[in-house]
């Protein structure tokens, strides 16, 4: 099944707020586990993706902040993963 975390956790490990993590499953972007919790690969996975696209759509400081979110989601799912 994977790893499960609260918004609180995957806001802290995405470098977001708890409002932004609701925002992004209304959205899509992150996966709800259900009860509250989120998937956290499939989360931050997708999360990259978003940054992603928004960097390659964007130019600019946007495209710069998206890039250095992108590289902070892929380190804290990498250390993640070191640890399990």
């Amino acid at each position: 099944m994977g790893n499960q975390v609260t918004a609180s956790v995957l806001a802290n490990m995405l470098g977001v707020s708890k409002k932004a993590i609701a925002d992004l499953a209304k959205r899509g972007i992150v996966a709800p586990a259900g009860g509250g919790r989120y998937a956290l690969e499939a989360s931050v996975n997708s999360y990259c993706a978003y940054l992603r696209a928004m960097a390659a759509s964007r130019g600019g400081a946007d495209a710069a902040e998206a890039r250095a979110r992108l590289g902070q989601a892929q380190a804290t799912l990498a250390a993640t993963k070191a640890k399990h």
